[in-house]
């Protein structure tokens, strides 16, 4: 039995001696292209393509002329035919945009651009660390909004520094009368500022999303949320939703993640623990690095924990397609309620009035 203790240290100490060796012989050209392909700090290029859209992201092959690209989402292959130009972006924690050149932005974030969407992006990526979840709602949770309409309340949040708002299409769904409080810090307290001059830009009923834009000019610039950079929510994760419940303005729940990928009625969910009711849909659902990872959007009543949310690849869709669901005031079906027209009358009500004109 002795013997055999002493082989297998034996065996260990030969081992351990030699993955060192291995270890300590290794050239550091290893080390240094390890650091240079860092996922956190990608090249970034900006390709320039011939429709006029604009794809960012980290150039991973050149293949007979056509890019193969990561822009965060997804590995898009892009024809050379299709484009017009590639230009390098610094990497310096910028957005590139189209029309001015790189403009500030708080570091550690990257826009998606969209054409038509001056200027030119419509929301941005965050790279924040984890953090307590009270300093998170402290610097997110003015970049949530109440949104009322005659037939009931919800919430949204801003998405840019333009005033785009992203909420569920059920919140504005047959209305155009809506009012969108937004809340200011002061010293002391926090001011609600009721604005009535909302756009409706886009509506999706099947994804249940919907883009709306304040008018408004305000003095101060809007708290904006940052979506994740990736779109795939993890189970078990921890989250916390931001909302107005039953019109209790900026109210605070927490969870997890009990599902990433539950399926409903035909579309994936975020399925959550954190308490979501009514007036919550709309609002959103932030990890713990205070990035949005889903649109609360509804909730098994009589059932405690069991809370939904619209996942980003959903959004992204959504948001990359603005034109195709465009709101169109002229269209029956994009937000405006129209009054039935009369019912034809019947052979049976006709006889009726003919005997009564006898």
């Amino acid at each position: 039995m002795k013997l055999e203790i002493k082989i297998g240290q034996t065996r260990s100490i030969i081992l351990t001696c030699i993955f060192l060796l291995c270890f300590l012989c290794s050239p550091p050209a290893v080390v240094l292209n390890a650091a240079q392909h860092d996922d956190s700090t990608p090249a970034r290029t900006a390709v320039f393509l011939k429709d006029g859209n604009i794809i960012t992201g980290e150039i991973l092959k050149n293949k007979n002329g056509s890019l193969i690209i990561d822009n965060v989402f997804q590995v898009l292959t892009i024809p050379p035919d299709k484009i017009e130009r590639v230009e390098k972006i610094e990497n310096t924690g910028r957005p590139f945009d189209l029309k001015n050149g790189a403009k500030p932005e708080p570091a550690g974030t990257a826009s998606v651009f969209l054409k038509g969407t001056p200027p030119d992006k419509l929301f941005n990526l965050g790279s924040s660390r984890p953090a307590p979840i009270e300093s998170l709602v402290e610097k997110y949770e003015d970049g949530v909004v109440q949104i009322k309409t005659p037939s009931g309340s919800g919430s949204g949040f801003v998405i840019s520094d333009e005033g785009h708002i992203l909420t569920n299409c059920h919140v504005i769904e047959n209305e155009t009368e809506i009012t969108v409080t937004i809340f200011e810090k002061t010293k002391y307290d926090f001011n609600q500022i009721k604005l009535e001059n909302i756009k409706i830009i886009a509506l999706n009923p099947f994804y249940d999303l919907a883009l709306l834009k304040i008018e408004d000019k305000l003095k101060k610039p809007f708290v904006k949320c940052y979506f994740a950079k990736s779109s795939h929510a993890k189970k078990g994760e921890s989250v916390f939703a931001i909302g107005n419940p039953y019109g209790l303005t900026r109210s605070i729940s927490q969870g997890i993640i009990a599902d990433s990928e539950r399926y409903v009625s035909g579309l994936i969910y975020i399925q959550t623990t954190a308490p979501i009711n009514a007036g919550n849909s709309g609002g959103p659902l932030f990890n713990m690095n205070g990035e949005v990872i889903g649109v609360i959007n509804m909730a098994y009543f009589l059932a405690d924990g069991i809370g939904f949310g619209i996942p980003l690849n959903y959004v992204h869709d959504f948001l990359s397609n603005v034109e195709a669901y465009s709101f169109d005031k002229d269209n029956p079906n994009s937000g405006y309620m129209y009054n039935k027209p009369p019912r034809r009358a019947s052979f049976e009500d006709l006889k009726k009035n003919s005997k009564k004109n006898e």
